[in-house]
């Protein structure tokens, strides 16, 4: 029974964070940096004047020699059903391809990058372990918005005036946007400094990209995570303060404006989001809302099945820029919703049963870097975080259900321990039934 006792123990203590490989925390943190770090590595390799031929190679021979070697760690976190499921997938992309002729060019183009890439984010996720990989994330972090910064005002090209008013960098802005929240996790003390102009530069550089969607999801991100993972005293505080600092904004708006539009100028980067609320046009987007209310028409139309996956883009020439919209045009309304609720029970599954604060303000900021975006604008077949924070909740949800299981076998174990003991005491035969007989 002791023997039992102790291989379940040693079962509990296997699934925690110790266990977790130094190969799978470099290709996350390749994975993480792939969009900006990775691409100025890039521009360097492209200087060199043998290698700049294999620049794009060489970046993808890193990642895949990291998934290499993370592959046997991955794989005691894959359980059949992921397999089950991704195969699933490619059976749905094929089965839409041959059902859909209309559709096939675009499901061509989007669906081998999702197979390939964007959907083995979910793999990545179910192995991921933030307790372990948070000062790398948070290092890595800092420097990409360092570097960012120093690109955006130094090296880059300034954007031209019809740029600055009327597009931005929508992508740059994204891009940087995780990077930012994931200061904001960061509880210690130490170099307060660093953490507070990184997250100051590249909130800047956040706005003066002149993308909307990215400033709300900031601003959804800092609300939420304030409201929800901050102490109810330290969290009324930081609330007053925001308050404070929302009524100062707004009774000096105009000079704010003024300033930031003027410094962004200088600095050649967007005024953009400048213009639009000088003209209270912040939340008045004509083109999306003209995409959506044809979509909506022809949903009306074929409301149970659907147009197929891609059907959005053949019938604007673009996606929805809507999640919800996206899956009822793919699958109809009612298979569509079931979707979108099993995206969101499972995220609050992940939140629910994560182990410490840290951890599910990283599904917070995940949440609001992916879901609330594609709400905003993208496409959830493009979207790389969302089925990393799906990866991620699994994972977190199996980890709490195998450490339930354990710990019940640890007490039943236990019971019969004490019980057999009990069983064994020479004091309960002998002497009870002796001067019970009397």
């Amino acid at each position: 029974m002791g023997l039992q006792v102790g291989k379940t123990l040693s079962r509990v203590n296997s699934i925690q964070p110790a266990q977790n490989d130094i190969w799978f925390i470099g290709l996350f943190v390749c994975l993480w940096s792939r969009t900006i770090l990775l691409q100025f590595f890039k521009a360097v390799l492209l200087r060199v004047p043998i290698v700049r031929y294999a620049a794009d190679f060489v970046l993808t021979a890193l990642i895949l020699f990291f998934l290499t070697m993370a592959l046997p760690y991955l794989l005691k976190k894959i359980k059949p059903s992921d397999i089950c499921l991704y195969m699933l997938l490619i059976l749905l992309f094929l089965c839409h391809y041959f059902f859909y002729p209309s559709n096939r060019a675009d499901i061509f183009d989007i669906g081998v990058p999702f197979i390939f890439i964007v959907f083995p984010y979910y793999f990545v996720g179910l192995g991921f372990n933030y307790e372990r990989m948070y000062p790398l994330l948070y290092g890595v972090s800092c420097v990409t918005i360092f570097a960012q910064f120093f690109y955006s005002v130094v090296l880059g090209e300034t954007m031209d005036s019809t740029t600055s008013v009327y597009v931005g960098n929508m992508t740059a802005s994204y891009n940087l946007l995780p990077h930012v929240c994931v200061l904001f996790l960061d509880t210690d003390k130490r170099k307060p400094i660093i953490k507070i102009t990184a997250v100051i530069l590249g909130s800047i550089l956040i706005i003066a990209y002149g993308s909307r969607g990215p400033i709300v999801c900031l601003a959804s991100f800092v609300l939420l995570y304030i409201i929800f993972f901050k102490k109810q005293k330290r969290s009324f505080r930081y609330l007053l303060l925001v308050l404070c600092a929302a009524l100062i904004i707004w009774f000096s708006l105009d000079y704010i404006l003024d300033f930031l539009n003027t410094v962004s100028s200088a600095l050649g980067l967007s005024t953009r989001i400048f213009s639009k609320i000088s003209s209270n046009q912040f939340f008045v987007s004509s083109d999306r809302d003209i995409i959506r209310t044809t979509l909506y028409g022809y949903i009306a139309d074929k409301p149970m099945v659907g147009y197929g996956l891609c059907g959005d883009r053949v019938i604007t020439g673009t996606y929805a820029h809507h999640l919800a919209i996206e899956l009822w045009i793919s699958f109809g309304v009612v298979l569509g919703s079931a979707l979108l609720l099993a995206v969101f029970l499972i995220i609050l599954k992940g939140v629910r049963y994560s182990d410490f604060g840290r951890e599910k303000g990283f599904i917070l900021l995940l949440f609001c870097c992916s879901v609330i975006k594609l709400f905003l604008s993208g496409s959830f077949l493009n979207e790389n975080l969302l089925f990393l924070l799906l990866g991620i909740c699994v994972g977190v949800m199996r980890k709490k259900a195998c450490e339930c299981d354990c710990f019940k076998q640890v007490f039943h174990c236990h019971n019969a321990v004490l019980y057999s003991q009990y069983i064994r005491t020479p004091f309960v035969r002998p002497k009870i039934r002796k001067g019970y007989h009397k």
